[in-house]
């Protein structure tokens, strides 16, 4: 669950770099429908999926409790997610 806006693709975009597959376009649509979009990080093929933050009490709920995590890719490279 991300708490994304339409504004927020390109910085996401550039953010990720060469790193992850983000078409933005398609990030986008997915925004203004509300439905989730996938990244997926290159060297690994891990696919993520991502569901854009509602405004639902329940949803709100869940990403008040988040929390970061650290995920190791081996060879060094780390990832940190929310």
């Amino acid at each position: 669950m991300a708490d994304i806006r339409a504004a927020q693709v390109a910085d996401l975009a550039c953010e990720l770099g060469n790193d992850f597959y983000a078409d933005q376009d398609l990030i986008r649509e997915a925004l203004r429908t509300g439905r989730s979009f996938n990244l997926i990080h290159y060297s690994t093929a891990s696919k993520f999926d991502v569901f854009p933050l509602s405004p639902d009490p329940y949803q709100q709920s869940q990403f008040a409790r988040r929390r970061i995590e650290e995920v190791d890719y081996g060879g060094g490279e780390k990832i940190n997610y929310r």
